[in-house]
């Protein structure tokens, strides 16, 4: 019952699926993918190693907000993602799709600290920097403080091709700003 785009060359369509055993925490278990159409109307459908969930430090360490570091509840995000930059101003600042605005996702809040995830519990709208982005420009193995709800690409160069399939679509699409992303919880 989700959009899927179909109509046209670069239409682009970002999704997660979370890994079904969400008793392993800090671990890049989860896909990342961009599925469309090519210039030649060929169906692309591209999937990278990545988490779609916070690292241990937002469960175990520090809250990543007062309320509790929050995890994406699956479902379809319209419009929730914009190009720009994850980390701006800081030492790793890099291309990457990053939050349209606050209220666009609904989350969960886990604040107990436990090192577990929290799925179940009172919806959140409250949440700020939820960007889809990548790690470092070497092979990361834990989620760590990568991930206080965005959804991370592991490799920086697996990021790299989504993002010039992303920027590939703007040149398409020049009125279209920003795109949708769809989280799946595996069964």
């Amino acid at each position: 019952g989700y959009k899927f785009y179909d109509s046209g060359p670069y239409h682009i369509n970002l999704f997660g699926f979370r890994n079904k055993d969400l008793t392993v925490v800090d671990a890049f278990n989860d896909l990342i993918g961009v599925a469309y159409l090519d210039q030649f109307s060929n169906k692309q459908c591209l999937l990278f190693a990545g988490t779609t969930k916070p690292g241990l430090t937002g469960l175990k360490d520090k809250l990543g907000n007062v309320e509790g570091t929050a995890i994406l509840i699956p479902g379809q995000y319209s419009k929730s993602l914009i190009l720009g930059k994850h980390n701006r101003g800081k030492e790793h600042e890099h291309e990457a799709l990053v939050q349209n605005g606050s209220g666009v996702f609904k989350v969960w809040r886990d604040s107990d600290l436990d090192g577990k995830f929290t799925t179940t519990g009172p919806v959140f709208d409250n949440v700020q920097g939820l960007n889809l982005h990548t790690t470092r420009e070497h092979l990361i193995v834990r989620v760590g403080g990568f991930s206080m709800a965005c959804q991370v690409v592991q490799d920086d160069k697996e990021h790299f091709i989504l993002m010039n399939i992303v920027k590939r679509s703007a040149e398409w699409y020049p009125q279209n700003k920003s795109y949708d992303y769809t989280l799946f919880q595996l069964a």
